[in-house]
């Protein structure tokens, strides 16, 4: 590199080195943003449709949808593969209709009271009816480190020592697809449809 008398002339070789940790720097930015604009895309694709949206606000006015935001850094990157973690798309009662699960909350003082719905539909009926499966106070630790899971039909799933003490402990092939809230770190509860009783069932899937 030689220095004239209003500009620096550099060499070639110089030039190419500069240019390559140029190219570098740039792309060492761009990949991590390019793959943070493709999970922020891929998150916005698995938007709540517009009919449930109009369900859970009718039915639960005051009410909001459990998002990305309400989990701790942590439980985002535990629930990293799952679309939604405020609600799953699925016929759970195989009828050949789309139910939804979801997951609400209100914030009450210091606590947060939870419900999780259900809207099922039947082949018979059009409309999407609500189902409450459990409506309870957590803690705000709780309730960050949550979400909702898809569960696919054709699973083993086994029941274990987490859930109310039974003598028999329930291991079932699901016939039908199901949903799991996920308390990470913790248990998780499975919810299915049982044809024969026409209600869910739940399991306890983890300890």
């Amino acid at each position: 590199m030689k220095k004239g008398k209003n500009r620096i002339f550099i060499s070639s070789m110089t030039r190419k080195l500069i240019n390559k940790m140029r190219n570098g720097a740039l792309l060492f930015i761009f990949v991590p943003f390019l793959i943070i604009c493709q999970n922020v895309e891929a998150r916005q694709k698995n938007t709540m449709p517009s009919a449930v949206l109009f369900l859970a606000k009718h039915f639960y006015p005051g009410w909001e949808i459990f998002q990305y935001s309400n989990l701790s850094n942590s439980s985002q990157n535990w629930s990293k593969d799952v679309p939604h973690p405020g609600w799953v798309k699925a016929d759970f009662n195989g009828d050949a209709v789309n139910d939804y699960a979801v997951l609400l909350f209100k914030k009450i003082r210091e606590d947060v009271k939870v419900k999780f719905v259900i809207f099922l539909s039947t082949a018979t009926r059009k409309t999407l009816e609500p189902i409450v499966i459990m409506e309870e106070y957590y803690d705000t630790y709780l309730f960050s480190n949550m979400y909702l899971a898809f569960i696919p039909a054709g699973r083993l799933v086994r029941e274990t020592m987490a859930g109310p003490d039974k003598k028999d402990r329930k291991q079932i092939i699901l016939k039908l697809p199901a949903v799991e809230i996920v308390y990470v770190e913790c248990s998780s509860v499975l919810y299915y449809w049982d044809k024969a009783k026409e209600k869910f069932e739940e399991i306890w899937t983890s300890d």
